[in-house]
C-alpha cells in the first residue's frame, strides 16, 4: 500500500511539472508570434 501511495505522489509531482512546462511552451509560442 505504501509503495502505491509513493507512486501516486510522484505521478502528481511529475504531472504538475509537465503542466508547468506546457504553459511555458505555449507562452513562448505566443511571444514568438507577437514578435513577428
Amino acid at each position: 500500500m505504501q509503495i502505491e501511495g509513493i507512486r501516486i505522489r510522484q505521478f502528481r509531482q511529475n504531472w504538475s511539472h509537465f503542466k508547468r512546462g506546457l504553459v511555458f511552451l505555449l507562452k513562448m509560442e505566443e511571444l514568438k508570434n507577437f514578435m513577428i
